[in-house]
């Protein structure tokens, strides 16, 4: 049962590494949002239904596009508020089990065994109902707060858990609910107001304030592209993302001396081609694209597959392999 579960290290934290099993195919007519979600998936889990990953500190990510069980920033920083400690895979699996109730049943046993713990309105509680303190949740998850050691009962229970994520996001009856749950976070990214953009959101730059009806000139253009590349990095860390996204609208602002106007072609090729930029030579993480096999050579080669190729090579390309 155990021979897919690899114990892996990565900088201060050890956990389980296993690989997803079905593929998730481009839809035959994808829109803006199944593009953003392929593009993300394939990044993030190899494309594959069922990869789970406990050795970043986060318990647990698992999923299509990889959602987190708690916040490792929050947890380093006690604030005595559990409320803000646990991620978005704990909303992901409540929507799973409103479509489906069978297929969380495992994961529901092993949060009762012994502990008392459920899951309530996208959140582990505790026997008392309330929410649980996210180092309580990671050590079961991850013993030694996320430092799992490659032997002994803390593996063997790292294990135990590693495979319930699994099976739970490998089952093909959750499959939809997980590209769905993966499309409305990426619009809740694009909604969520930000100090960055002086309190608005994304959503009102580029979507006309509203993501469900994405515009003629996004799909299949530029903008789509990199929009798709915006949010495939926002889900390795959100707020970088906004940061990088703020720097390119008001680079943008700079250069022209207005606001971005996409009823211009040449503001949308201009802006789409300046965002990759900023994401692709970000200082942070593994996101520039002078480091081989990093985030922005992995996302540029799958995105290969998809848009056309004169946004990858050429004098006008957006996403060159170099800049």
């Amino acid at each position: 049962m155990f021979d897919k579960v690899k114990w892996v290290q990565f900088k201060n934290y050890s956990g389980v590494s296993i690989k997803g099993t079905t593929p998730f195919n481009l839809p035959a007519y994808a829109n803006h949002w199944d593009r953003v979600v392929w593009l993300t998936s394939i990044v993030e889990s190899g494309g594959k239904f069922g990869t789970v990953i406990s050795y970043d500190g986060t318990g647990a990510t698992a999923g299509l596009c990889q959602m987190i069980a708690v916040y490792p920033k929050e947890l380093a920083d006690e604030d005595g508020n559990p409320e803000n400690d646990q991620g978005s895979l704990w909303r992901q699996i409540e929507r799973i089990r409103k479509a489906d109730p069978s297929a969380v049943t495992e994961l529901l046993a092993s949060l009762k065994n012994g502990k008392g713990w459920d899951l309530v309105n996208g959140k582990v509680v505790g026997q008392d109902g309330k929410t649980l303190n996210g180092r309580v949740l990671r050590e079961e998850l991850t013993p030694n707060q996320g430092r799992v050691p490659r032997k002994g009962s803390d593996w063997e229970q790292a294990k135990c858990w590693g495979m319930v994520f699994h099976n739970l996001f490998s089952n093909p009856n959750t499959f939809e609910t997980q590209v769905s749950f993966s499309i409305e976070h990426a619009k809740e990214t694009a909604r969520k107001k930000t100090p960055l953009l002086h309190g608005a959101p994304i959503s009102e730059t580029i979507y006309k304030d509203n993501p469900d009806q994405v515009d003629d000139f996004i799909i299949g253009a530029p903008l789509d592209l990199a929009m798709a590349v915006f949010f495939s990095n926002s889900v390795n860390a959100p707020a970088a993302a906004y940061r990088r996204f703020a720097q390119a609208l008001d680079a943008h602002r700079t250069s022209l001396g207005h606001s971005l106007d996409l009823t211009k072609p040449t503001e949308r090729l201009r802006f789409a081609a300046r965002l990759i930029r900023v994401l692709g030579t970000a200082k942070f993480a593994r996101w520039n694209a002078e480091i081989p096999g990093g985030r922005y050579q992995r996302t540029r080669s799958t995105a290969q597959a998809v848009w056309p190729p004169e946004f990858f090579s050429g004098p006008n390309a957006i996403m060159p392999k170099k800049f």
